[in-house]
């Protein structure tokens, strides 16, 4: 991965997850993080436009995707 932030590494974290979980066969998906702000940025669409590309791709795959932050 390089020289990146925590928020980088977790967006691209979530992005390779639901790049498994497509190839798995799974279109419902919920994602978990501790990290608030990844959370909100995919709730908002708002995340790093180096990622755009590849996430819009993933989402025509997804029937249903719901996100969650949880307190660490």
């Amino acid at each position: 991965m390089g020289s990146t932030t925590n928020y980088l590494a977790e967006v691209q974290a979530i992005i390779d997850g639901v790049e498994q979980a497509i190839h798995r066969g799974w279109t419902t998906l919920w994602i978990v993080s501790d990290s608030s702000a990844t959370i909100k940025a995919f709730i908002s669409s708002k995340i790093p436009w180096k990622f755009q590309s590849k996430w819009r791709n993933l989402f025509t795959s997804i029937q249903a995707i719901r996100f969650n932050s949880i307190w660490r």
